[in-house]
């Protein structure tokens, strides 16, 4: 008996628009980032805010803080995944 196997490959792509300011400094990565607000990683990767929050506390992602002292999520994770 002959046998036919078909693989299936699928992609996925997220636009994420936002108001606050989209680039900062990520000193661990050194240099500029763009940066997502923590419910927006939560978003893309489908977590819970707390589990984007112990990510950061565990430095899994990075937080930078923006020149007016707006805390974000460095991009830069998502180049990694």
């Amino acid at each position: 008996m002959k046998r036919t196997e078909i693989k299936i490959e699928t992609h996925e792509i997220k636009i994420i628009r936002s108001r606050v300011p989209n680039s900062a400094y990520c000193e661990r990565c050194e240099e500029s980032v763009t940066t997502f607000t923590p419910e927006q990683i939560a978003a893309v990767f489908q977590m819970t805010l707390s589990e984007v929050c112990r990510c950061i506390q565990t430095n899994k992602f990075h937080l930078v803080e923006t020149r007016r002292g707006i805390a974000l999520v460095c991009g830069g994770l998502l180049e990694q995944r």
